[in-house]
């Protein structure tokens, strides 16, 4: 829902993500086929990078179920 919430209305004014929820996005986006970036190199994104990159891939796995 974070992911959904962040790529679709963005980051308020000074919002960061915790690392909890940092960890939490790396690890649902490493869950599907279509995120083709390692552990450490979603880490190094930035938090919109990050959240657009795990968006993607979610997008992608769902696009492919149709």
């Amino acid at each position: 829902m974070l992911i959904d919430d962040l790529a679709c209305h963005g980051f308020s004014i000074g919002r960061t993500l915790t690392q909890t929820e940092r960890d939490s996005i790396v690890d649902v986006a490493l869950r599907f086929e279509e995120c083709n970036d390692s552990r450490e190199a979603l880490m190094d994104m930035s938090d919109r990078d990050l959240v657009e990159t795990a968006f993607r891939a979610m997008s992608d796995y769902a696009q492919g179920q149709l």
